[in-house]
């Protein structure tokens, strides 16, 4: 159990460095503007308040209709740091973690589905 745990958590931040490092390289890394702000705020917020699951679903929600991919990039990584207690405690696991960041990366229009396909294994 816990080498699984360890090993998600590994993958997911080799993911996040790998598409960070993508974007950067292209030059498309985007500025963050007031609405993100607020919503970084708000889930900072739930974060603050252990409503991790609450504040998986908002990204995954905004994802949908908004480009959220540095936001989302943020707020993933940013989970991927709290403990596996923490996690539970919040209600989100780290397979949670990489679904979410999965659906992050396949709503955004600057990364290619089948790069995802091939970074993220299929659960």
């Amino acid at each position: 159990m816990f080498y699984e745990q360890d090993w998600i958590l590994r993958q997911i931040s080799i993911i996040i460095k790998f598409i960070r490092s993508l974007l950067s390289k292209e030059g498309n890394v985007y500025e963050q503007d007031e609405e993100q702000t607020v919503l970084k705020e708000e889930i900072e917020k739930l974060i603050e308040l252990n409503r991790l699951k609450e504040a998986n679903s908002l990204i995954v929600k905004i994802s949908k209709d908004k480009d959220v991919l540095a936001l989302g990039l943020w707020f993933y990584d940013l989970l991927n740091d709290l403990s596996d207690k923490r996690l539970e405690e919040g209600a989100l696991a780290r397979e949670d973690i990489l679904k979410g960041l999965r659906t992050l990366l396949y709503n955004s229009d600057r990364v290619d589905n089948s790069v995802v396909d091939i970074i993220i294994d299929k659960y």
